[in-house]
């Protein structure tokens, strides 16, 4: 599996931290509902309008 397991120490560890999150939150625009788009070294982000 690509996800290591997670042993109640490190686990506590990671509690006790500040930071909110397990891991970090992705973009939105990794998702295909969304109307951004990246070309070479730019983005472009379009209407959703049919």
């Amino acid at each position: 599996s690509e996800i290591k397991d997670i042993r109640k120490s490190q686990n506590t560890t990671l509690e006790e931290e500040d930071y909110p999150f397990y891991l970090d939150p992705m973009p939105n625009l990794y998702f295909t509902r969304d109307p951004g788009a990246v070309i070479g070294h730019g983005l472009t982000i379009n209407r959703m309008k049919t």
